[in-house]
């Protein structure tokens, strides 16, 4: 919690630097110590998000859709400036590589042309199309995918839509579970800006309103592990939201 212009911006993307440069604390009982790298994800555009603020159900799935649209370009960041990720991403089995696709495939509106190629041309390119309208993936496996599978078609198709049709709660439980399989051991999402937009600049009431169902859902507070949420607030929300 701190006043407007006392440095809460800085403190956010300070901590996102240590987050992608990999945080450094001795290993219990070891002599050395170990890199251990967290996705930071800025949360800090709320336009989508106050279209609905008077739908608590929606506003909590409107944050959820905002920060995955956000922790795509920030993976991609990621695996394309450290080797290790890169590393990792290439030596996952294959269905969770799949896992991986689905989200750059339904979440990629903010990642950059170039960007988006090279993280595609590391991930694969099997999923082709997603139709969440009409429940539909087209995807394309080599045979010899499928035989080190050891599922059908259909069964793949099946596993992916799964992903598709799941909460935007679970999407994003999924996908903190994926970083971790690729050495990423957290999300940090960090909030921050409530005091830089017109509608709740001056009034903290609005800002607590939009920000609370989002801090009170337990489903993304205490069920999704490797996800962390820090907040960036003015000091003048502090009683408003620990009340």
């Amino acid at each position: 919690f701190a006043s407007r212009g006392k440095g809460k911006t800085s403190a956010r993307l300070m901590t996102a630097h240590f987050c992608r440069e990999g945080l450094f604390p001795k290993e219990i009982g070891g002599s050395g110590d170990r890199v251990i790298r967290v996705l930071p994800v800025h949360h800090t555009r709320f336009e989508e998000i106050l279209n609905v603020v008077n739908h608590q159900t929606t506003l909590v799935d409107a944050h959820v859709i905002e920060i995955l649209l956000r922790a795509i370009p920030a993976f991609t960041d990621m695996i394309i400036k450290y080797p290790d990720i890169a590393e990792r991403v290439k030596e996952m089995r294959i269905l969770r590589r799949l896992e991986l696709q689905y989200f750059f495939v339904a979440y990629q509106t903010h990642v950059p042309f170039q960007e988006l190629k090279s993280a595609r041309d590391l991930l694969g390119r099997e999923i082709k199309t997603l139709d969440n309208a009409h429940g539909a993936i087209g995807f394309s496996l080599p045979g010899n995918a499928q035989q080190q599978l050891g599922l059908t078609t259909q069964e793949i198709e099946s596993h992916l839509l799964a992903y598709a049709h799941a909460s935007v709660i679970d999407q994003l439980g999924r996908f903190a579970a994926l970083m971790a399989e690729v050495g990423i051991e957290a999300i940090y999402v960090l909030v921050d800006g409530l005091d830089e937009i017109p509608e709740t600049a001056d009034n903290f009431v609005n800002a607590a309103e939009l920000l609370i169902p989002l801090l009170a859902n337990l489903n993304l507070m205490t069920n999704t592990p490797h996800l962390v949420f820090k907040v960036f607030v003015p000091a003048e929300m502090e009683m408003l939201l620990l009340e």
